[in-house]
């Protein structure tokens, strides 16, 4: 991040070395070079800790790894922990004992979106060229009902079960794309048989 006059400038980057070029494509283009109170770091994407709970303490959040495997965001594993947390306790469960399997109710889930994770983040043009695709396609205008952004593991699954013959057509034209979602299919259906 690089505060400015108008406010703060954020970039992000996907592997090591690239946090400098993208400072300096940013520096370059709103004519900050030179600046130095730029700040940032590495962005955590799991799998979570195991075990999460240590003694009488439970890690949470980027403790303890629970954050989206894909964007490395943790305010929604975590607000999703206290959501577990509350109704176990309003059903009686002792508070730590709530937070405890709580925590790993979320980690299991986190840990089953990490497979698909690392299949997008080890090709990330196949991000944007699904995202190409899929508006093509108009995928996007069928799956936009029922799609779940915080469910990755499901995703996969989800867009195998809207495909239409033309869409195999295309995909066929796309080998990368292709092997990429078949791998994210086996990643879903692995996560729904252990569930």
């Amino acid at each position: 991040m690089l505060p400015t006059r108008q406010g703060i400038l954020a970039g992000s980057a996907a592997g090591p070395g690239e946090a400098r070029r993208v400072r300096e494509r940013l520096e370059e283009a709103y004519g900050l070079r030179g600046r130095r109170d730029a700040y940032g770091g590495v962005v955590l994407a799991g799998p979570p800790t195991r075990p999460l709970v240590q003694g009488r303490s439970v890690l949470v959040g980027d403790a303890g790894g629970l954050v989206k495997p894909l964007t490395g965001g943790g305010l929604y594993p975590g607000l999703r922990v206290a959501e577990l947390a509350a109704s176990m306790i309003n059903q009686g469960v002792k508070p730590g004992h709530a937070v405890a399997r709580a925590a790993e109710r979320v980690a299991y889930q986190l840990r089953r979106q990490h497979a698909i994770a690392r299949i997008l983040h080890y090709s990330p043009g196949l991000v944007e060229e699904g995202i190409r695709y899929a508006r093509r396609a108009e995928l996007g205008e069928r799956l936009s009902d029922s799609i779940d952004y915080d469910a990755h593991e499901s995703v996969g699954l989800l867009i195998a079960s809207r495909l239409r013959p033309g869409d195999l057509a295309g995909l066929l034209a796309r080998p990368g794309l292709l092997a990429a979602g078949l791998r994210m299919l086996a990643a879903g259906l692995r996560a729904r048989l252990r569930s």
